[in-house]
């Protein structure tokens, strides 16, 4: 899995792309239904959110997956990611900080 690019809307492209990630999504999907009480899975799905990767979904974090679903890289690669952002029509960037990295913004 990877950034879709513009160039890669092509079907044939895509279709490969999508197929990666549903098969993706039902495996993460049969780790969800395992989480207990069924009623109130959303406590463990939320268990280490933006802290820590949980064993049960060390699997699932990837570079490739981590890369097309967050904002992480080097200086130049966010630059770039950012100013491909802003060409596709985005003008606005929600960041996320997380206790004891709040000097992250100035990094």
């Amino acid at each position: 899995m990877r950034i879709l690019d513009p160039q890669d809307l092509d079907a044939r492209r895509l279709g490969q792309h999508l197929a990666k990630g549903v098969h993706l999504l039902r495996e993460y999907r049969t780790v969800y239904e395992s989480y207990a009480p069924a009623d109130a899975r959303y406590l463990m799905l939320h268990k280490g959110h933006l802290m820590f990767v949980r064993p049960d979904e060390n699997r699932f974090a990837t570079a490739d997956l981590i890369r097309a679903m967050t904002v992480s890289g080097t200086a130049p690669e966010l630059r770039d990611r950012m100013r491909r952002l802003k060409e596709a029509g985005y003008d606005e960037v929600v960041v996320q900080i997380t206790p004891d990295f709040e000097t992250m913004i100035d990094d």
